[in-house]
């Protein structure tokens, strides 16, 4: 790769512009201006890209002649890792090497450059028409090549399959990358709970009718993901969607996410070179959200998931060599065989890693039943943030809201955010519920662990974290010994964060049980009750809150959890209402 076209101005890794001259990081979040060694690091990382960058080098070109620590290089990192949204505990863009140091696996690309304005000559009427045609057609082609590939590539989304046609054989790519297909043999389409689907009957298909524009290739990563629904598989098992080049040579040429003889789900490299396969059966005749994802470079990971949750993952002995020699094919294996029998909706095939709270994001924003009513009749749902790991079945009908198990470590939690129908990445994010809320909550807290209702924290996506970033606002955590503290959201990520106030446990207070936790902001008064009865502070019931930063209102369940989680953090009967 030419990197001196890097070297100066604004560069790309994934989908976060760096600018090198306001040594600024723009991000889905806006644009930030980190710590000036940690952007350091973070030009050093992207000059060095794909070779691991020792510690020692680190050390003796941005910390000359200092005596530091690893803890002050370790900082820098979980920084950048943070502003590119890589995950802090299984990495894909800045990865360690083990007693070596780190590497930067998404190459840097040239951040695209701003048109330059067409001015005509002021006395020559012919030339400045035909400036004014050239002008307009380059405008032209510059709008739909930014239609066709440059919002795909920003989103990572090349292939978008919604199967809501009103009939014919050709099934479009709602991606903007124009990968369309042609069903062979008859295959009809019918409402399901997500959208329009795609009946398969054991005998119809969809061929590609190209190998796949912008399609992962070569060792790139890349994420499938679908809804399912199928109560009966072949023996040969199930192929939903394969891409690269047919056959055996070169080797590890194509890739699909497919279903087991057994009823669940497999995911890897064609002809058996190498495949995962999971535990879960989905053949069951529900509705299951299932995906793979490959994370390229030097970790060849593999994983799959269903339904937000992991499944299994694996390592790829060698890198694969995905190739664009043959069209790509749903419900049937590139060579033919047996095709799928069941339904498939909102296929999607994205030229990145996605990230297990994304993951976990999409599937819950896809949900036909919302995870919890939000104020104007919303649709929400639970968008798990930094390292949260939250799990549990649909909203029970009737219920007041989806129960959810958190397994996370550290401060993490869920923002309540409202699905816009089609749960595009960009579109997964906390709401804006408004500045005067009331938020309830029925928690079980193992030992060691605190959690409760944070109010005015910023917008987020999946995955970002619950305190930090020029966030407004505060957090009532409940502690397991019946304690409750109150603490500002406005603190840097990873550092102590003492609570502003703190109110003694109830007398008879009994662990180990489920607890209502209910908070209510007004303007700048916050008052808390537990178990319904008011929780009295050191200043009184009612508290001043400190308005200590911007603050977007959106709001959520926060949870802190010291060292490892032993047991899981229980949630059920969450309410969030407006006050008038």
């Amino acid at each position: 790769m030419d990197r001196s076209a890097l070297k100066v101005g604004r560069f790309r890794i994934g989908d976060c512009v760096i600018d090198r001259s306001q040594r600024t990081v723009t991000n889905g979040t806006g644009r930030h201006r980190p710590r000036p060694k940690v952007f350091d690091v973070l030009l050093y990382l992207a000059d060095n890209s794909e070779r691991v960058v020792t510690k020692e080098e680190l050390f003796g070109a941005l910390w000359p002649g200092t005596s530091t620590t690893d803890d002050a290089l370790v900082a820098c990192v979980r920084e950048i890792r943070h502003l590119l949204g890589d995950d802090s505990r299984h990495p894909q863009i800045v990865l360690t090497a083990p007693k070596k140091g780190y590497l930067l696996t998404a190459p840097p690309e040239p951040a695209a450059a701003a048109v330059p304005r067409e001015i005509p000559a002021p006395d020559r009427p012919k030339t400045r028409v035909l400036h004014w045609i050239i002008a307009s057609a380059a405008l032209a082609v510059l709008a739909i090549g930014a239609a066709l590939y440059i919002r795909p590539v920003r989103q990572a989304l090349v292939g978008w399959w919604r199967f809501d046609e009103a009939g014919g054989r050709r099934v479009l790519d709602r991606s903007g990358c124009g990968n369309d297909g042609i069903i062979f043999n008859g295959l009809r389409r019918e409402p399901s709970p997500h959208g329009s689907a795609l009946v398969f009957d054991g005998k119809g298909y969809v061929n590609g009718m190209s190998p796949g524009n912008l399609f992962p290739s070569g060792d790139s990563a890349f994420t499938i993901s679908a809804w399912l629904n199928c109560r009966r598989v072949p023996q040969s098992g199930a192929s939903l969607l394969q891409f690269g080049t047919h056959g055996w040579d070169p080797p590890r040429a194509n890739m699909l996410l497919r279903l087991a003889a057994s009823g669940a789900l497999a995911f890897g490299c064609g002809f058996g070179y190498q495949m995962i396969t999971g535990t879960t059966r989905v053949d069951d005749g529900v509705w299951h959200h299932v995906a793979g994802v490959y994370a390229a470079g030097s970790t060849r990971r593999m994983e799959l998931f269903a339904d937000g949750e992991a499944e299994i993952s694996g390592i790829l002995p060698e890198p694969p060599h995905v190739g664009k020699g043959s069209v790509w094919t749903m419900g049937v294996y590139q060579g033919g065989g047996v095709p799928f029998e069941g339904m498939l909706a909102d296929v999607r095939l994205y030229r990145r890693a996605l990230t297990h709270p994304q993951l976990a994001a999409l599937y819950r924003c896809g949900l036909p039943a919302a995870d919890i009513p939000l104020p104007q009749d919303r649709h929400g749902y639970y968008l798990p943030l930094y390292r949260a790991t939250i799990s549990g079945p649909a909203r029970p009908p009737d219920a007041l809201s989806a129960p959810f198990v958190y397994d996370g470590f550290g401060r993490g939690g869920v923002e309540f955010a409202a699905s816009n129908g089609t749960c595009t990445l960009p579109s997964l994010r906390g709401a804006a519920l408004g500045d005067d809320l009331r938020i309830r909550a029925d928690i079980l807290l193992p030992a060691a662990t605190e959690g409760g209702p944070f109010f005015r924290a910023r917008r987020v996506a999946p995955g970002d974290p619950i305190e930090g970033g020029g966030n407004g606002g505060y957090w009532v955590r409940l502690h397991a010994d019946g304690s409750v503290s109150v603490h500002s959201l406005n603190q840097p990520e990873q550092q102590p964060n003492p609570p502003f106030a703190l109110a003694a446990p109830p007398p008879g207070f009994a662990r180990g049980q489920f607890h209502t936790v209910e908070a209510e902001v007004r303007g700048h008064s916050l008052r808390v009750w537990l178990d319904h009865a008011p929780v009295r502070f050191p200043g009184g019931e009612m508290l001043s809150a400190p308005d200590n930063g911007h603050h977007d209102t959106a709001a959520g369940i926060g949870f802190f959890v010291e060292g490892e989680p032993v047991e899981s953090i229980r949630t059920q009967d969450v309410e969030v209402r407006s006050l008038p």
